[in-house]
């Protein structure tokens, strides 16, 4: 289990859920969005998959850059400062920094070379963590690119797909494979880990996974169209699949981020739209 902390904490309060977005291929649709990426001014960058492209949206939704190319597939996209990203292109297995517009500014290299990256986290610090799925690891940059851990070794990691960094800094990463969390601490090579099969009714694959501002773990799953919400312990705290009478239920909740302390956002991705909610 993950042990490391275990403050009391309660189920959070999920309110004021809207959405963004509809199934097609004009500017303000989606197919298949995955990676999420928010800023600090309210604007989101959307990873919308199957229609190649990244879309950076502002505060009411409306598109500002749209740009992408023929085989492009942004499966994962994290924010770098305010006005840049990182993107996991899977198909192409590269890790790029774009200005929000579409420059490409930098990109990240490991001596391994990537296959398949579907999860990437930047931390505080400015450190970036690439979950690089085909390889079962995970490989962590320095803020000045250079690469600085590999995690995953020993068949630790099946199929790392999220990743996030805690408030102390340490990563967590969502195993599709095994269905686990685990969460690499100081020392790396004794990770603590929670087997999300053990819980009740939880028997669907991990993909995302944030950890909000009063340190509560949030993980996505696909297959059971739902986003468990656990104590930094573990402890099951509740579970959110949408609002029946709001917005209709998700359908394969993958990324997830935080714009602020409170406010959630989720691709919906068998939805083909970004769901937005309050969480306190």
């Amino acid at each position: 289990m993950l042990s490391r902390f275990r403050p009391r904490h309660q189920a959070p309060t999920i309110t004021g859920q809207r959405t963004v977005g509809q199934t097609g291929r004009t500017v303000g649709s989606f197919r298949m969005p995955y990676g999420i990426a928010a800023f600090p001014d309210g604007s989101l960058a959307v990873g919308d998959v199957h229609n190649e492209r990244i879309q950076v949206l502002a505060p009411d939704g409306t598109a500002l850059h749209v740009w992408g190319s023929r085989g492009f597939s942004p499966t994962a996209i994290a924010p770098s400062g305010n006005q840049h990203l990182w993107v996991a292109d899977s198909s192409r297995n590269r890790v790029t920094r774009f200005s929000l517009e579409g420059d490409a500014v930098s990109s990240l290299t490991d001596p391994a070379g990537f296959r398949q990256p579907s999860g990437i986290a930047t931390s505080d610090d400015g450190r970036i963590a690439v979950a690089d799925s085909g390889n079962r690891r995970v490989v962590v940059f320095d803020p000045d690119g250079s690469p600085s851990l590999v995690l995953g070794g020993n068949n630790l990691l099946g199929e790392p797909i999220g990743v996030c960094f805690d408030r102390l800094g340490q990563l967590v990463v969502a195993d599709r494979a095994t269905r686990q969390l685990v969460r690499f601490g100081v020392e790396p090579d004794y990770p603590d880990v929670m087997d999300l099969g053990l819980l009740p009714g939880t028997p669907a694959a991990p993909w995302g996974v944030i950890i909000d501002s009063a340190g509560r773990i949030m993980v996505s799953l696909v297959g059971t169209h739902r986003i468990l919400v656990l104590a930094p312990d573990g402890q099951l705290l509740g579970t959110w699949s949408g609002d029946e009478a709001a917005i209709g239920p998700l359908l394969e909740p993958t990324a997830l981020a935080f714009h602020g302390s409170e406010t959630l956002i989720v691709a919906d991705t068998y939805n083909d739209r970004l769901v937005i909610a309050t969480v306190i």
